[in-house]
């Protein structure tokens, strides 16, 4: 059977001062596997150099932690090593909200993340040992966040992307922000070891796994700090769940 993929798309969003609208749900299945998604964002020169080169150097590092958490070991992940598992784990996150038309952010994030092979200011990510049924999955969920003390449609927005991507044994969570003003996430340490920002050494995994509902929870917007909006009139989308095949 040829291999293939599913794209689930769902949200909502403000559309008046007091209204609150369903997004539209669509699903979309692909041909290929997870493992050959493919964006047209990215230029030759970047895919095939310090792309490729990222790929490479991360890959045995990913290998070895899966290992390690097959075989309940304990290891150690150096702060050099922690940087290289984070920028491959945003780059990641991101060439993934590219490929379903997401906004991840402006462009000085992208030329950060090129030039410097590091994490943009405000990046975290995490890492955890997954138990579960999910296999090779991404979960990704993009909000656009605005102070509550201005104007719903005030056009000083921050563009946060929470991303979970899960490997068999390893899940990787990685949050971006694209500003300054929003107020960093935690994630309890127990079940996710914190690998950027990092300045010493940390040992994997944590105490205890990541079940698939840790996934799921993981990329929801649980902050004190940021709430969504509490509106009289919430408006379903009439159409329902849209299905589309494409090749």
């Amino acid at each position: 059977m040829e291999p293939h993929r599913w794209n689930h798309e769902a949200g909502f969003g403000q559309t008046a001062v007091d209204t609150v609208k369903e997004m539209p749900t669509v699903v979309t299945q692909r041909l290929g596997s997870v493992l050959t998604m493919k964006t047209r964002e990215v230029c030759r020169s970047c895919n095939n150099g310090w792309m490729s080169q990222l790929e490479r150097q991360v890959k045995p590092l990913v290998l070895s932690l899966m290992d390690a958490a097959v075989r309940g070991w304990s290891i150690g992940i150096l702060p050099d090593e922690a940087a290289r598992l984070s920028t491959w784990a945003v780059k990641t996150a991101w060439m993934q909200a590219l490929s379903a038309g997401t906004t991840v952010g402006h462009s000085d994030s992208y030329h950060y993340l090129r030039q410097r092979l590091l994490p943009p200011p405000d990046c975290k990510v995490w890492l955890g040992r997954h138990a579960g049924e999910l296999d090779f999955n991404i979960k990704q969920m993009a909000v656009q966040v605005r102070r509550s003390d201005r104007p719903w449609d005030d056009g000083d927005i921050r563009n946060v992307l929470w991303t979970c991507l899960t490997f068999r044994s390893l899940s990787f969570l990685v949050y971006t922000v694209d500003g300054w003003g929003v107020p960093p996430p935690t994630r309890d340490s127990n079940r996710w070891r914190p690998v950027w920002p990092q300045s010493m050494s940390i040992r994997f995994p944590a105490r205890f796994d990541v079940s698939d509902q840790d996934v799921l929870s993981a990329v929801a917007l649980q902050a004190p700090a940021l709430h969504t909006p509490d509106l009289p009139v919430f408006e379903r989308d009439p159409d329902g769940t849209q299905y589309r095949r494409r090749n």
